[in-house]
Parts: structure tokens; sequence; C-alpha cells
């Protein structure tokens, strides 16, 4: 996948969610960095390379990480920092730009029920 592709994606994947738009932060030959920012003190920073296939991402609360997905390839090492637990490294199956949102979704609705 090309990173316009990516970021159209991750776009349409956040709104039909009810997230806010993600803001284009970093732009390279290759990569792409995205903020879907929450709140004035919480976001979701989103990085992804398509020649590596890399995807990872962190949503950050004051300042300090509190929930993490980071994937290398679709086949090498996935894995998710649970929410409290930033030291642990829980597998996971590779996961689309929409699956990732998804669960970052789930997660808020956890944390923050409406």
């Amino acid at each position: 996948m090309r990173v316009e592709q990516f970021q159209k994606r991750a776009t349409r994947a956040c709104l039909a969610l009810n997230l806010p738009e993600p803001k284009l932060i970093d732009l390279r030959a290759g990569s792409v960095k995205l903020r879907i920012q929450l709140s004035e003190e919480r976001f979701i920073d989103v990085y992804f390379n398509e020649k590596t296939r890399t995807l990872n991402s962190a949503m950050i609360e004051k300042g300090r990480r509190i929930f993490g997905i980071n994937g290398y390839g679709d086949k090498r090492f996935w894995h998710m920092h649970p929410v409290g637990k930033m030291d642990e490294h829980v597998p996971v199956k590779p996961m689309t730009i929409e699956s990732l949102v998804r669960r970052y979704a789930t997660v808020l609705r956890k944390k923050h029920p409406r």
C-alpha cells in the first residue's frame, strides 16, 4: 500500500467511527505520521512505512503513552502495549489501519464510557 492510500483509509476509518480526522504530522518519501487529536491532552499518533509495511501507533495522554500497537510487516512480530501495562508486549495478529483504528475506538469506549 502507498502512503496516499494509507492516509485515505485512515481518514475513512476514523470518520466511520466518529473519531476526528487524522492530521498530517510528517510526510517523507515512503512514510507518513498522522495524529488523531482526541482532546487537548489526548491524541493517537500513527506511523506507516510503505516499504517495510511498519504500522506503529500510540495513544498519548498528558504527555505519556497509555496504549500502543506496533506492527512490522504482515507476518513479523505484532504486539500491543495494554492500557496501564506499557512495558508488556502482548502478541496480536497483523492489523489493517481499519482494524487498528477500531481497536483504539474500543479502548476509548472502555476508558471513557459515554
